[in-house]
């Protein structure tokens, strides 16, 4: 069914690598959601980097951003991260 869908302003979570591969599958997508947990490694070599342009990230990747520069046209990038457990 999602190889079908219009990706057109639609994100397509991935919430495992299950999920990332059977994406990458079809070709990859423009807009992803990560929501689940599993290493920005593993993102990056599941995903196909070069189709992403909207990466939207909504859980704890860890402290540093670098691996963002693996995608060679970003447009947009939305960072959705829980606060801290003090706020």
């Amino acid at each position: 069914m999602v190889a079908h869908l219009n990706e057109d302003n639609l994100y397509f979570p991935v919430s495992n690598l299950a999920e990332l591969h059977a994406i990458s599958s079809y070709g990859g997508r423009a807009r992803i959601k990560i929501s689940g947990e599993f290493t920005t490694a593993e993102f990056i070599n599941g995903c196909r980097t070069e189709r992403l342009t909207h990466l939207w990230v909504a859980t704890d990747t860890g402290k540093c951003w670098r691996w963002l520069r693996e995608f060679p046209q970003p447009r947009f990038f939305t960072i959705e991260t829980p606060l801290p457990p003090w706020m």
